[in-house]
């Protein structure tokens, strides 16, 4: 794993039906990126929300209560934090069931669609420039960090 991967953190994958998970993991971490799959939300969600580097989720994982779960666990986020998630979906039928996905992925936050089938190339690419975007959100953090703590320091000086 090269060392950009490594720093980059872990793509978490929840994807109950078939073979989704294992197929998605083995074509990451082909690509060098790091992937687990979650059997549930509750091991979806037991890392810390900043934890993770994306979340990778098929659209049948898109239960109501999942959608509760996982819509409270993103808005605990800090505020630096922007979460990436990507869903795999099929093609709904009907424009009612096209909008209720639209609405459903819209409360989710940050998320990119990719529709099935698809080539393993483009879930490669989405899943990088995912985390791409999540460590400039880490970079943000840690110089919003080092402006606080410049700030206090600033604050005890003027203080003495």
């Amino acid at each position: 794993m090269s060392p950009h991967a490594a720093a980059a953190g872990t793509v978490l994958i929840l994807a109950p039906a078939g073979r989704d998970a294992r197929l998605a993991a083995s074509v990451l971490e082909q690509a060098d990126i790091r992937a687990r799959v979650c059997k549930d939300i509750e091991a979806l969600v037991s890392d810390p929300p900043e934890g993770p580097a994306a979340l990778l989720l098929t659209e049948h994982a898109l239960t109501p209560g999942l959608r509760d779960q996982l819509k409270t666990w993103l808005a605990r986020q800090p505020l630096w934090s922007d979460l990436p998630v990507v869903v795999l979906t099929g093609h709904p039928a009907g424009s009612d069931k096209k909008r209720l996905l639209a609405a459903i992925l819209a409360e989710l936050g940050n998320v990119t669609v990719i529709d099935r089938p698809m080539h393993r190339e483009v879930l490669v690419s989405t899943v990088r420039a995912a985390l791409r975007a999540r460590e400039r959100q880490h970079q943000a953090r840690e110089l919003l960090e080092r402006l606080e703590e410049a700030i206090r320091d600033g604050i005890a000086f003027w203080r003495c």
